[in-house]
């Protein structure tokens, strides 16, 4: 079995955040974000001549948590955050010549740990990071990423 689709998704988050410095530059920020996402549903026919129905999928997502940021040096940072996200919805719909699959859905709790490390040169424009994220619960797994921001 096999087809071809294609839909429509888009995505977007807001939030909120306070930072509190402490000693020697290290800081303490606590924030709070809300992700939304919706991909669009489709029609597709299987090369078998059936007909394979997915339903639009909308996510919820509110996550909560907090980051300990030290300062290394002048221009580099170190930083650790704990997190927890709760999905609010994401269930997937599908039905096939009418009659409906199993549903997955992405509802539930996640513990987030995040571990980081930022630099920028305090006479340059350029920053750069690295980042680890580890999460357990209804969404596990681990991601990391490199970044270069050019400001200008």
């Amino acid at each position: 079995m096999s087809y071809d689709n294609a839909s429509t998704y888009f995505a977007g988050h807001v939030g909120v955040g306070q930072e509190w410095k402490l000693a020697n530059g290290n800081k303490i920020e606590g924030y709070a974000k809300y992700f939304y996402s919706h991909q669009a549903g489709d029609t597709v026919k299987l090369r078998s001549g059936g007909i394979l129905e997915f339903g639009d999928v909308d996510s919820h997502r509110l996550r909560v948590g907090a980051r300990y940021t030290h300062a290394v040096g002048g221009s580099g940072e170190l930083y650790a955050g704990l997190a927890y996200e709760h999905e609010f919805g994401g269930d997937a719909t599908a039905t096939y010549q009418g009659y409906s699959t199993p549903s997955p859905s992405l509802g539930g709790g996640t513990g987030i740990l995040e571990l980081g490390y930022r630099f920028a040169p305090k006479d340059g424009r350029v920053s750069y990071g690295v980042n680890l994220m580890g999460m357990t619960g209804q969404r596990e797994g681990i991601a990391g990423g490199a970044q270069v921001t050019w400001a200008f």
